[in-house]
C-alpha cells in the first residue's frame, strides 16, 4: 500500500494502475452499498417505490412509497352494504392481497383496486296498524330479524307478512325484499287489476307499492266512459284504508257527465286514503262528470280522511267541483295539494267544493285555476259549519259571478276560517284583490317568492317540514319550488 501511494505522489503509475486508482477513489467516497448509485458526484439516492390502492371507482384510497423488500400496512376497504369485501386486485397483474391479510411486502411499483362479491341485501319496512310507515332496515342474506324486538318498539302485539293472517316468528330471516304489517290480511297493490278488485272488498286494508299507469283498455275502464268510481253503489262505499305509500296512479280519465259523485273514488264513507299521487289524464279530457266531483273523490263524509296526498290535471262538472274531492261532510283533508284546472256551475274549490258539518280543510295548497258561476273559492267553495285554517291558495287564477274569493267563496253559519294566504297577483275576476286578513274569506297577501320560502309555511302557517315521515311530510326547493312531499323523490 506504501509503495502504491509513493507512486501516486510521483505520478508514476501506469495505466492500469491510473484505472485502478480512479476505482479505489470512487469507492472511497461513494462506498458500494446496494441500491446506491454513482450520479455524476451526487450523493447516493435509496430506491423506493409507489403502492396504490384503489376504490371501485378508480378513486385513491392509498398511495404508500416504500423501500424494495419493506413490509406495509394494508389499507382498510370501504364498506359496502350487501357485499363482502373479496381482496385487492393487482391492474394488469396477478398479485392479490385476500381479504383478512394485513401486510403486503413491496416488490416495485404496483396498483391495486378492491373487489368485492355480492351476498345480497333486502329491504324489510314495517307498517303499524294505520298502514302507516314506522321504519325500513336493511338486511344482509342471511341474517335474522328479532321481530321480538320490534314489537317492543311499537307495542304491535303480532306481525304479518301481506295477505296473511298467520303471525310470524320472532326470529324472521327474509329471503326477498318484504313488508311486514302489525295487522292481518293487508293487500298489496302494485297493478291495475289489483286496483280494479278494490271495488269487490271495499272495507280492505290496501298499500300500493308501485307507480300505476292505467290503461284505457285496462280492468276498470268502460269504452268512452273512462275509468268506473271505486265504491259505485250508494250501499258499498269505501270505508277501508287505502295508502298510496308515495306511488302515484296516472292516466285516470273519467267521461261520466251525468253521473253524481265521481273521481278515482266514488264515495269514501269513514275511509282513509293518504301519501297518495293522481296524476290525471287531460288527453283524454280529464274527469267529468254531474254534481259532486272531486280529482281523488267524489264525496267523503262520516269521519273520512284524505290526507299527504295530491291531484294533478283537469275536473269539471255541475255543482260542488274540487281539486280533490267534490263534497265533503264531516270528514277532513290535510297535507294535500291541487295543481290544474277546476271548473263547474255552483260551489267550486281548489281543494274541495262543499264543506260542511263538522268538516276540516287544513295545511293544504292549491294552484290550480278555478271557475264557476256561484261559491268559487282557491281552496274552499261553500263551506258550512266546518274549519278551513292554515291553507295557501297560490292559484293564478279565480272567476265567477257571485260569492267568489280567494279562499272561500261563501260561508254560512259558524266557521273557522283562520291562517290562510294568498297569492297577492292572483287574478279574480281580471283584477288584483289586496288583504291583509289572514282570517277573512281572501286570506292575507303574500307573494311568489313567500310560496317558495319555508319560513312562510312553518311560521305562518304551521306546516312540518322535516320531511321524513308522515307526520312531518313537506319538503321544499328555497325559493325554487313550491312544497312537495318527502316521498316524491323516490
Amino acid at each position: 500500500m506504501f509503495s502504491f501511494l509513493s507512486k501516486i505522489l510521483t505520478g508514476k503509475l501506469s495505466g492500469n494502475s491510473a484505472l485502478a486508482l480512479t476505482l479505489f477513489v470512487s469507492l472511497l467516497f461513494f462506498g458500494c452499498g446496494g441500491g446506491n448509485s454513482y450520479n455524476g458526484g451526487s450523493p447516493a439516492v435509496i430506491a423506493t417505490y409507489d403502492v396504490l390502492f384503489l376504490d371501485e371507482d378508480d378513486s385513491e384510497i392509498a398511495r404508500l412509497n416504500k423501500k424494495l423488500g419493506s413490509s406495509i400496512t394494508v389499507p382498510a376497504a370501504t364498506e359496502k352494504e350487501g357485499y363482502e369485501f373479496e381482496g385487492w386486485f393487482e391492474v394488469g397483474g396477478e398479485q392479490t392481497i385476500a381479504a383478512g391479510e394485513t401486510s403486503y411486502v413491496v416488490t416495485g411499483n404496483v396498483t391495486f383496486k378492491v373487489r368485492y362479491q355480492y351476498v345480497g341485501i333486502f329491504r324489510v319496512a314495517f307498517y303499524g296498524a294505520e298502514l302507516d310507515l314506522l321504519e325500513t332496515d336493511i338486511v344482509t342474506k342471511g341474517d335474522s330479524i328479532d321481530l321480538g324486538a320490534k314489537k317492543s318498539k311499537y307495542g304491535v302485539g303480532e306481525w304479518y307478512q301481506a295477505k296473511s293472517s298467520d303471525p310470524l316468528e320472532e326470529s324472521f330471516t327474509p329471503d326477498s325484499d318484504i313488508n311486514l304489517y302489525a295487522v292481518p290480511d293487508i293487500i298489496e297493490i302494485s297493478n291495475q287489476t289489483e286496483l280494479n278488485g278494490v271495488r269487490d272488498n271495499t272495507s280492505g286494508s290496501y298499500l300500493l307499492i308501485k307507480d300505476i299507469e292505467l290503461e284505457s283498455t285496462g280492468d276498470g275502464f268502460e269504452g268512452s266512459a273512462g275509468w268506473l268510481p271505486i265504491g259505485v253503489a250508494p250501499s258499498d262505499p269505501f270505508v277501508g284504508i287505502f295508502n298510496g305509500n308515495g306511488y302515484k296512479i296516472s292516466g285516470l280519465w273519467i267521461n261520466r257527465p251525468q253521473t253524481y259523485e265521481v273521481g278515482l273514488f266514488k264515495r269514501i264513507k269513514g275511509g282513509t286514503v293518504k301519501n297518495l299521487g293522481v296524476l290525471i289524464d287531460d288527453d283524454n279530457g280529464g274527469i267529468k262528470g254531474e254534481d259532486n266531483i272531486g280529482g281523488i273523490a267524489g264525496l267523503i263524509n262520516t269521519n273520512s280522511t284524505i290526507a299527504n296526498s295530491y291531484s294533478i290535471g283537469s275536473v269539471s262538472g255541475n255543482n260542488n267541483i274540487g281539486g280533490i274531492a267534490g263534497y265533503m261532510q264531516n270528514s277532513a283533508i290535510a297535507n294535500s295539494y291541487s295543481i290544474g284546472s277546476i271548473s263547474g256551475n255552483i260551489g267550486v274549490g281548489g281543494i274541495a267544493a262543499y264543506v260542511g258539518d263538522g268538516s276540516n280543510i287544513t295545511n293544504t295548497y292549491s294552484k290550480a285555476s278555478v271557475s264557476g258561476d256561484m261559491a268559487v273559492g282557491g281552496i274552499a267553495g261553500y263551506v258550512f259549519q266546518s274549519r278551513v285554517a292554515n291553507n295557501a291558495a297560490i292559484n293564478q287564477e279565480i272567476i265567477g259571478s257571485s260569492g267568489v274569493n280567494r279562499i272561500v267563496g261563501v260561508v254560512a253559519a259558524v266557521n273557522t276560517i283562520s291562517d290562510n294566504f294568498a297569492l297577492a297577483t292572483m287574478n279574480v275576476n281580471g283584477a288584483q284583490r289586496f288583504s291583509d286578513n289572514a282570517g277573512g274569506l281572501d286570506g292575507a297577501d303574500k307573494t311568489d317568492a313567500d310560496f317558495k320560502s319555508q319560513e312562510t309555511y312553518e311560521v305562518d302557517l304551521s306546516w312540518s317540514f322535516d320531511g321524513e315521515n308522515a307526520s312531518h311530510p313537506w319538503k321544499i326547493d328555497e325559493g325554487e319550488s313550491y312544497p312537495y312531499f318527502y316521498w316524491e323523490d323516490r
